[in-house]
């Protein structure tokens, strides 16, 4: 069974029933493996609430959520939406709120069940709880922005900064097994700078040393998020690659290597543009 998010965002607006204060919520798509998200975009770094039993500190007044990091920071009135949410086989969603509370509404959960209908769903390209359960793993470390990596083999030589270019053989799928890209169908390392990549495949190469081969597991956060850069290759998907690191090199410099023409989060990149069937340059 795959994950579902919202295909569309929605927005409620009203006051909170014990607060008082006039709010807005807005209801986003989230990436796979969010949960539900409540974001504090009144406060200072917009804090993020996850809506985990473990985070909940009040119950006498309605269920009240704590911030992991700062129980003070807090998000009430949450009952109705959640329901409906759940309700709707929603799996990942990102609600953004100016206030302390959701506003109450009819005091029950039909507008949000009819915004949701009105917004629809979306299947995301993961299975529930892989990447958790991979995290099970004892050979698998989880770093603090989420992506996984398993060592197969440690290199002994230089080790890639932002600024350096790469020879490397690398092998791309989903995790239902679907190869997207190979460099080893060809028989032919590839090069490209590590600045110029996707998230997850930029911070993966900084961890590893000359010699070094790495299998890594990429939230689609750290991927291509909701964006889709071929048809191989849905929306919202994990992606696996297991990466050979044969060389660093400098810099690799181009005729044109200025991406100020792409969306920062969808720029071109030396690897997405092996992605066989896309070409970034009709876009």
């Amino acid at each position: 069974m795959k994950q579902q998010t919202l295909k569309a965002e929605f927005s409620v607006n009203g006051k909170g029933l014990h607060s008082g204060v006039k709010v807005e919520a807005i209801f986003k798509p989230a990436p796979e493996n969010s949960g539900y998200l409540f974001k504090r975009i009144d406060l200072e770094g917009s804090p993020v609430i996850e809506a985990l039993a473990e985070n909940v500190v009040a119950t006498n007044r309605g269920t009240v959520l704590g911030c992991k990091s700062n129980k003070d920071i807090k998000v009430g009135t949450i009952e109705h939406a959640l329901a409906a949410l759940y309700a709707a086989g929603i799996d990942n969603c990102i609600i953004e709120i100016n206030g302390p509370e959701l506003p109450i509404l009819d005091g029950s959960a039909i507008e949000y069940c009819n915004k949701i209908e009105e917004a629809g769903l979306v299947e995301q390209n993961a299975e529930k709880e892989f990447l958790a359960a991979n995290a099970q793993d004892p050979d698998v470390m989880v770093t603090e922005s989420g992506l996984q990596y398993r060592i197969v083999k440690e290199g002994n030589g230089k080790r890639p900064s932002d600024t350096s270019g790469v020879r490397v053989h690398y092998e791309g799928k989903l995790i239902d097994g679907t190869v997207f890209d190979s460099s080893f169908d060809s028989d032919e390392p590839v090069e490209f700078n590590v600045d110029g990549l996707i998230p997850g495949m930029t911070e993966g190469l900084k961890l590893m040393s000359e010699g070094a081969e790495y299998i890594l597991y990429i939230p689609s956060e750290l991927g291509y998020g909701a964006f889709s850069p071929a048809e191989i290759i849905p929306a919202y998907s994990t992606l696996i690659f297991n990466v050979e690191l044969l060389q660093v090199t400098d810099r690799i410099k181009y005729d044109d290597d200025d991406f100020s023409d792409y969306d920062n989060n969808y720029r071109a990149s030396d690897l997405d543009a092996t992605i066989e069937g896309y070409d970034y340059e009709d876009d």
